[in-house]
C-alpha cells in the first residue's frame, strides 16, 4: 500500500507547494498520505518552460526484502529520491505505485515470483515499453492485481495515470480550469485521497473512473496555456474566463478498458483481462435442477448430493478463490518489528458472513499453523439495546423503539443521536452485541472446529457513541468525493474495523492487531447474487434479468465501494485485499455463468459439496438477515428473514419467471 500524490503548477521554476498558497491544503495531503504509507516519503520536482510538477510518494513495504523507495525511476544514476530534491536524473520515467500485483509480467511477476518487488518489476517494464503505446498498454492491460499508478514520460513530458479494471486502488483528481491553472489561482491534482480542508470542499475532488489509462500532454498544455498567456495580456478586461473552464482536460487523453476483439493492440484502447458476463440462460432442466436441491429436505448439517456437472463447477470455483487467498497471504513480510515471535500477519474484516469466514479459513489453509490470525469485528454502542433495556416496564416503549429505530444505522447499529448510558440496566458488553458480533462468535466457533490448530485472536472492537462522533468528521473527509449517509454508516464501520484496537474475546485483554494486510469479502454479493434485490430481478425477469442486475454491480463497484473502501482502510497504514475480485476467480465466474449454483450465494452446504472440507459455518449464517453472502441463497430464499434456507415452500415460488 503506498500513497500517490501529484501537483501540477504553472511556474517558472521550480516551486515547494508546502511554502506556496496552497500550503494547508498540501500539508493535509501530505500527512494523509503518510499515514497510508509510513516506512518511506519521498518526492521528486519536474521542470521544464512554465510547468513545475510535483511527484510525492509514500510506502507500506509488504514485498521485496527492502523498502522500495518511491518516486521510482528505474536506470537512474540519481540516488533514491529524497523529500523536495529536484531531479535532473537520466531515467526514462518516474513511477509513482499503489497496490500488489501476482501476475501478468511472464517470468517477472507470477505466482513463482510472489516475494520479487513489483513497484521496480512494473516500472522496468514501463521504462522499456513507454515509446511505444501499444505494447505499453497491453502490458499494463496484463497486470493481475489491485492497483493505482501515475509516472510521468520525461522524453515526450506525458504524465500517465489510471487504476485496473475494478478499481480496486484509489485515485482522485482535481481539474482545474485552463484559465484560473495559468493564471497561477489554481493546481492540476491528483491523490489516493483527499485533503479534507477548506481548500477542497465538497465537488472540488473527482474519484477518477476504473475506466482505463489517462494521459495528460504537458506540451500541448505548456502551448495552450502560452497562448492563453498572451491572450490575457493583449486584452486590458481580460477574455471571459468561463470560456476556457473545460479546456484543460482537452489536453487529457483517455485509453479505455475494451473487450472487443477487433480493438485488441489498437493504441486507443487496453484489452480488458475480464470478459463481458456470459448471458447463455440455464436450460429448463437445469433450472429444475436447482429447484429440487433447495426444496430437498435434509438436517441442518446434511448436504443432499449435487449432480456430478455441479459438483466438479463448485470444485473448480473453490480452486480459483484459494489460490487466490494464496496469492494475498503468502507474500507478507515477516513482522520483523514486533516484538512478538509469532505475532499476526493477516488480518480479515469479520462480520460472521458465509464470505469472510470462507477467507478466513482458506487463509488457514496456505499460512503457517503456528500464525494467528486476527478476525476484526467491530460493535458500535446500541442505544436501542440500552433504551429497550431501561424501559421495559414503560407504556410508551414500542413509541420509543420505534425512534431510536429511525436514530440508528440499520448497517453497523452506529447510534445517530446520543442515548443517556446511566440509565440503562445492562452490562457494557452487552451493549455491543449488534448483529454482526452475533454472527462473529458464531463464525469463530465454526471456525475453531473446522480449522483446528489454529490461534484465531477475534477482536472485539467495541465503539462507544462518543468516540464515534468524536471520529466522525475526519472519517468522512477520508471517503470524500462520496458524500452519503450509507458511504459514512460503511466507511466508519472499515475505518475502527480496520485500526483493530478492542480486547480479544477470550480473555477480554486489551489487543492491537499488527496485521498490516487485511482480508475483504467485498465481490461476493456481487458476483454471486447475494443480495435481496437479486432475487426480486428473478422473480421478475428470470435469468436474463437476474444476469443484468449482476452486470450492473459489477460495472459500478468500483466508483460505489472500491475507492472508498481503500481510502477509509489505508489510513491505518493497512492493505485490503480482495480474493473475491481476483482475475482469475471473476473469470471462472464468468465462465460458467450459465451454471446456476455457480452464480448465486447458495446455501453454504454449497462449499461442503465443492469439496471445501475446511469451510463449514453452517449454524453461522443463522443470525445473517435476507441480504449479502452471508444470508445463504439470497438469490432463491432472501425472504426467510433468520437467512437459514426456505423449507416447505411451492415449486412455483421458487422456480424463475419464463421470459
Amino acid at each position: 500500500m503506498c500513497g500517490i500524490l501529484c501537483g501540477l503548477a504553472r511556474s517558472t521554476g521550480p516551486v515547494d507547494l508546502r511554502s506556496s498558497k496552497w500550503a494547508p491544503m498540501w500539508e493535509a495531503l501530505l500527512l494523509k498520505n503518510k499515514n497510508r504509507g509510513p516506512d518511506h516519503q519521498g518526492s521528486l520536482v519536474f521542470t521544464a518552460n512554465s510547468l513545475a510538477l510535483t511527484m510525492h510518494s509514500t510506502v507500506l513495504h509488504l514485498r521485496g526484502s527492502q523498502v522500495t523507495p518511491q518516486p521510482y525511476q528505474p536506470h537512474s544514476e540519481c540516488p533514491a529520491p529524497l523529500l523536495d530534491r529536484v531531479s535532473a536524473c537520466s531515467s526514462p520515467i518516474a513511477l509513482s505505485f499503489n497496490g500488489e500485483i501476482y501476475g501478468g509480467l511472464d517470468g517477472i511477476l507470477d505466482d513463482s515470483h510472489l516475494d520479487t518487488n513489483d513497484t521496480a518489476a512494473v516500472a522496468e517494464f514501463i521504462a522499456q515499453n513507454v515509446g511505444d503505446s501499444p505494447s505499453l498498454l497491453k502490458g499494463i492491460a496484463k497486470l493481475k492485481g489491485e492497483w493505482s499508478m501515475c509516472f510521468y514520460q520525461l522524453d515526450r513530458r506525458r504524465l500517465w495515470f489510471g487504476r485496473d479494471c475494478l478499481g480496486r486502488r484509489s485515485l482522485v483528481v482535481h481539474y482545474p480550469s485552463l484559465a484560473g491553472w495559468v493564471a497561477g489561482s489554481d493546481l492540476f491534482l491528483i491523490s489516493s485521497v483527499t485533503a479534507g480542508t477548506e481548500m477542497d470542499p465538497p465537488g472540488f475532488w473527482t474519484e477518477l473512473p476504473a475506466d482505463g489509462m489517462y494521459c495528460l500532454d504537458l506540451r500541448s498544455l505548456d502551448e495552450a496555456a502560452q497562448t492563453l498567456n498572451q491572450a490575457l495580456e493583449s486584452t486590458p478586461q481580460g477574455p471571459d474566463a468561463s470560456s476556457f473552464s473545460s479546456q484543460f482536460k482537452e489536453h487529457i487523453r483517455h485509453f479505455p478498458w475494451s473487450s472487443a476483439v477487433s480493438q485488441v493492440g489498437s493504441e486507443d484502447f487496453l484489452p480488458s483481462p475480464l470478459q463481458d458476463i456470459n448471458s447463455t440462460l440455464p436450460s429448463v432442466s437445469e433450472s429444475d435442477q436447482v429447484v429440487d436441491y433447495l426444496l430437498a429436505t435434509t438436517l441442518p448439517n446434511e448436504f443432499p448430493v449435487l449432480p456430478e456437472h455441479t459438483t466438479a463447477v463448485l470444485r473448480r470455483f473453490d480452486e480459483a478463490l484459494s489460490n487466490a487467498v494464496r496469492r494475498r497471504v503468502q507474500s507478507i513480510p515477516k513482522l520483523i518489528q514486533s516484538p512478538k515471535p509469532h505475532a499476526a500477519r493477516l488480518g480479515v474484516l469479520f462480520s460472521g458472513g458465509l464470505d469472510c469466514i470462507a477467507l478466513a479459513a482458506l487463509a488457514h489453509r496456505h499460512l503457517p499453523l503456528d500464525e494467528p490470525i486476527d478476525l476484526l469485528n467491530v460493535g458500535f454502542e446500541n442505544p436501542r439495546v440500552q433504551k429497550a433495556q431501561s424501559a421495559k416496564s414503560s407504556r410508551g416503549k414500542k413509541r420509543e423503539s420505534a425512534a431510536l429505530d429511525s436514530e440508528c444505522d440499520s448497517l453497523s447499529g452506529a447510534p445517530i443521536k446520543p442515548v443517556d448510558a446511566a440509565s440503562a440496566t445492562v452490562d457494557d458488553e452487552s451493549v455491543y452485541n449488534v448483529p454482526d458480533r452475533l454472527t462473529g462468535l458464531s463464525g469463530l466457533a465454526e471456525l475453531k472446529e473446522s480449522c483446528p490448530g489454529r490461534q484465531w485472536n477475534f477482536v472485539k472492537i467495541n465503539i462507544t457513541y462518543k468516540e464515534a462522533m468524536e471520529k466522525k468528521d475526519y472519517i468522512a473527509s477520508l471517503m470524500m468525493p462520496l458524500s452519503t449517509v450509507m458511504d459514512l454508516s460503511i466507511a466508519m464501520a472499515f475505518w475502527f474495523a480496520s485500526r483493530g484496537e478492542g480486547v480479544l474475546h477470550d480473555d477480554n485483554r486489551p489487543y492491537s492487531s499488527p496485521a498490516r494486510v487485511l482480508l475483504s469479502g467485498l465481490g461476493a454479493d456481487e458476483q454471486l447474487g447475494g443480495y435481496g434485490r437479486h432475487k426480486v430481478r428473478f422473480d421478475t425477469a428470470g435469468w436474463a434479468g437476474l444476469y443484468e442486475e449482476i452486470k450492473m454491480d459489477l460495472g459500478r463497484i468500483s466508483e460505489r465501494n472500491m475507492g472508498r473502501d481503500d481510502r477509509i482502510i489505508a489510513d491505518h497504514g493497512k492493505e485490503v485485499r480482495f480474493p473475491f475480485l481476483d482475475e482469475g476467480l471473476c473469470q471462472r465466474c464468468v465462465v460458467v455463468a450459465s451454471v446456476p449454483q455457480s452464480r448465486s450465494a447458495l446455501p453454504q452446504r454449497h462449499w461442503r459439496e465443492a469439496g471445501a472440507e475446511d469451510v463449514r459455518p453452517a449454524r453461522a449464517g443463522a443470525h445473517k438477515g435476507g441480504n449479502g453472502a452471508q444470508a445463504g441463497g439470497a438469490v432463491w430464499c432472501a425472504d426467510s428473514k433468520d437467512g437459514a434456507r426456505t423449507r416447505g415452500r411451492n415449486r412455483s415460488d421458487l422456480k424463475p419467471a419464463r421470459h
